[in-house]
């Protein structure tokens, strides 16, 4: 992902971060709307072996969108095109 100066911005989600999210929404009376995709980063879905949460997004991708996502708006839309691309390079 980049950031509006065009450098790529780096994030890390706590190993233990669907656990704190559902226990937040709990403590506050709330119905949990965190859902655990992958346990694998992109980097490591890009070569992998097995079926993955990019493959299966790619495929629901064709269909018009994944998540409430828009194909064409959004910055996070134009990585995943580029993960997909990526993906059927290194299966090909």
């Amino acid at each position: 992902m980049k950031g509006e100066d065009g450098d790529a911005i780096q994030c890390r989600v706590p190993d233990d971060f669907e656990e704190r999210a559902i226990a937040l929404d709990l403590k506050k009376g709330r119905a949990s709307g965190v859902k655990l995709l992958s346990r694998q980063d992109l980097d490591t879905q890009l070569e992998s072996p097995g079926a993955t949460w990019l493959d299966r997004a790619q495929v629901n991708w064709g269909r018009g969108g994944i998540a409430g996502i828009s194909t064409r708006s959004s910055a996070f839309a134009k990585e995943l095109d580029t993960a997909f691309q990526h993906r059927r390079t290194w299966f090909v």
